[in-house]
């Protein structure tokens, strides 16, 4: 089987309910802003998520970056991944804590890989 590996993505969010959402959703537009995303880069190298600013040679030619990129093809979302792996990682994790070797630990594990990956 092919390992994956969580394909993330940045997001700035304003709260609805705050008191000033002027003022919030500037501060978003600065820090989301292709200019403010490549002086991140530059300064800290850090990938921008803003897709002008991604697009930049500078950030392409980045090692790091550009292998991680190359990973997101094999790459899920933590969305997808959270209804089939947390529940059985939890079940499993639940039975070593409580000691509790019914079955063997390989035949837990081999159970829990079935769930995830069914």
């Amino acid at each position: 089987m092919q390992m994956a590996s969580f394909a993330g993505y940045k997001l700035m969010g304003v709260n609805s309910a705050t008191k000033h959402p002027v003022e919030a959703m500037k501060l978003a537009e600065f820090l989301t802003n292709e200019e403010n995303q490549i002086k991140r880069f530059e300064r800290r190298a850090i990938g921008p998520s803003n897709l002008k600013a991604a697009a930049s040679e500078a950030v392409k030619s980045n090692v790091a970056l550009a292998a991680l990129a190359q990973q997101n093809a094999y790459g899920v979302t933590q969305r997808e991944v959270l209804s089939s792996t947390w529940d059985p990682l939890e079940a499993f994790g639940t039975a070593m804590e409580a000691k509790n070797y019914s079955r063997t630990v390989k035949e837990m594990l081999n159970t829990m890989v079935q769930q995830i990956t069914a």
